[in-house]
């Protein structure tokens, strides 16, 4: 019973929908502490911390992590330190979303530490992009480049597009901040190409949102369907922005409205809040490329 939940719960976080995941996970949390069931307890907890952590409820998330991490020192274990692996890239999650470089560095050193004697390709490249992130916070755009660009091409190398999908949207972040704006927009629209049918949700959402506010104005209508679809889907989700990037989203919403003006911007703003995940999607991958959109969801 608790392995279908774990696995039910793991679909539903990657799909975005936190309450059914959630439901869940806490049901199989309870189930493990009831039945002595510790077998599950990490996976439950370092699931339940992600589903926090992108829900903004960083305290909690914080708390299972940290619970995490105790129960992956218990021991010299294998099966333990992937544990407290997990454990460190969360608290390092919380630390970028909320622009603590510092602490990204020191929990992501560790991580890479720890992972030596597991050997974790996945874990590798994802302490990789978060240490990418980290300079890029220092100012140190060259080393940010380098580092996120090797955590895409180990995903790459491991099939894991989920990991590409995440490390192509900051790749394309990095470039639009170096004023490189074809790259950032053709970066994003891979990104977004993987997320649609690799997940993870929090990733589309904010693809949508990046590509929107690359518009120059040509196509300021669409930026703003894209804007208010994206909002919808955070809301319907309780998903919120990353502090660490909530000033630039308002400047690009900002932008889009003044070229618009109030009236027209509205307008287009709730035709995007009825719009279908995949009717977003199709529209932003036109504005990277036309008939770019026409792969559909499976």
């Amino acid at each position: 019973m608790v392995r279908v939940q774990v696995r039910l719960g793991a679909t539903k976080w990657i799909l975005g929908e936190y309450s059914q995941a959630r439901e869940l996970l806490e049901e199989g949390l309870a189930l493990c502490q009831a039945e002595h069931l510790f077998d599950y307890l990490g996976t439950l907890l370092h699931l339940l911390g992600h589903v926090a952590r992108e829900q903004g409820e960083y305290e909690r998330a914080r708390s299972r992590f940290k619970e995490l991490l105790a129960l992956g020192r218990e021991s010299v274990d294998q099966g333990k330190t992937v544990l407290a692996v997990l454990a460190l890239l969360g608290l390092a999650d919380i630390a970028r979303e909320q622009g603590d470089a510092a602490r990204v560095v020191s929990y992501c050193e560790e991580s890479l530490i720890l992972n030596r004697a597991i050997g974790d390709p996945a874990l590798e490249s994802f302490a990789i992009n978060n240490l990418g992130l980290a300079a890029w916070m220092r100012g140190d755009f060259g080393r940010a480049g380098e580092l996120l660009s090797d955590s895409v091409r180990r995903h790459q190398e491991i099939g894991n597009r989920a990991g590409v999908a995440e490390g192509l949207a900051n790749v394309g972040r990095l470039a639009r901040a170096e004023g490189r704006i074809d790259d950032a927009r053709a970066a994003l629209g891979e990104s977004l190409t993987l997320s649609r049918t690799s997940g993870p949700f929090f990733v589309l959402v904010s693809d949508l949102e990046e590509l929107a506010g690359l518009e120059d104005g040509r196509r300021a209508e669409d930026a703003a369907r894209l804007f208010g679809a994206a909002r919808a889907f955070r809301d319907n989700r309780g998903m919120p922005r990353w502090p660490i990037h909530q000033a630039a989203y308002e400047r690009d919403l900002e932008a889009t409205r003044a070229q618009l003006g109030d009236t027209a911007f509205a307008a287009a703003w709730i035709q995007g809040q009825g719009m279908s995940v995949e009717a977003a999607v199709t529209l932003a991958l036109e504005l990277v490329e036309p008939g770019l959109g026409r792969g559909g969801m499976p």
